[in-house]
C-alpha cells in the first residue's frame, strides 16, 4: 500500500474512529494547518505525544466545522475521528509537523454482539463517573463498540493507544471487559472514600 502524507497534530489526546474531538486552535502553525485543511477538504493525523516522541498508531481526524473564528485568527473546530494509520516517517518541511502514514484496517468484524458483562460494566463505570447510564441506543449503532466505549469514559492515555494499537474487535472487547472491572473498583473505592471524607479528591485510573 502506498504511503499517504497528511499534516499530523500532535497531543495528548487518543482519538477513535467515530469520535467527535472538538477543539481550540491558536498557535499560528496549526492556525495555518486547519485553514488548508479546510481549503483543501483534507483529514490531519491526531497522535498522541509521549515523553520519548510521538506514537506510531494515529487516527485520522476529518475537519467538520470551523464553529467560530476569533478577531486574532484563533478557531473553535469541530472534527471527527475517521481512519487509524501508522506513522512511517515525519516530515519536518513546514511549519507544523506532516507525515507519511498508511492506513492500517481491523480483521474482519466480529460476527457476535457485545457481551453482557462489558455492558453491563460499561454502564456502571459511566454512571459511576457521570452520575448518570450512557446511550445504549448509540452504542448499539456504533461501527465499533470498543472504540465507542473507550472515547466515552476518562481511561488512561497510555491504555487508550493501547486499544487504539489493537487492530481486532473482539480483542478490544476482551481487553475492555478485564480493564473496566479493575477500573470500576477503583472508582468505587475512590466514591466511598469521598463521601466519607467530604472531598473531592480523584481515584487513580489505571
Amino acid at each position: 500500500m502506498a504511503a499517504t502524507r497528511i499534516p499530523i497534530f500532535p497531543l495528548e489526546v487518543v482519538l477513535f474512529p467515530g469520535e467527535m474531538l472538538p477543539l481550540h486552535i491558536f498557535e499560528p502553525r496549526y492556525k495555518e494547518m486547519i485553514r488548508e485543511c479546510d481549503e483543501k477538504k483534507q483529514p490531519f493525523g491526531v497522535v498522541l505525544a509521549v515523553d520519548d516522541g510521538l506514537a506510531e498508531i494515529a487516527c485520522t481526524a476529518e475537519l467538520l466545522q470551523i464553529a467560530k473564528t476569533y478577531a486574532n485568527g484563533e478557531m473553535d473546530i469541530i472534527t471527527m475521528g475517521r481512519r487509524v494509520c501508522r506513522i512511517l516517517e515525519i516530515i519536518e518541511e513546514r511549519s507544523f509537523y506532516e507525515a507519511d502514514v498508511e492506513y492500517v484496517e481491523d480483521d474482519p468484524p466480529p460476527t457476535q454482539v457485545p457481551s453482557t458483562g462489558l455492558m453491563q460494566l460499561f454502564e456502571k463505570c459511566h454512571h459511576a463517573t457521570f452520575q448518570q447510564g450512557p446511550d445504549l441506543g448509540a452504542v448499539a449503532k456504533a461501527p465499533s463498540v470498543s472504540y465507542y466505549i473507550a472515547a466515552a469514559l476518562p481511561l488512561e492515555l497510555a491504555y487508550k493507544q493501547k486499544l487504539l494499537e489493537i487492530r481486532n474487535e473482539e480483542e478490544r472487547r476482551h481487553s475492555l471487559e478485564i480493564n473496566l472491572a479493575r477500573w470500576l473498583e477503583q472508582l468505587e473505592v475512590g466514591n466511598r472514600a469521598r463521601r466519607l471524607s467530604g472531598g473531592n479528591g480523584h481515584p487513580r485510573y489505571n
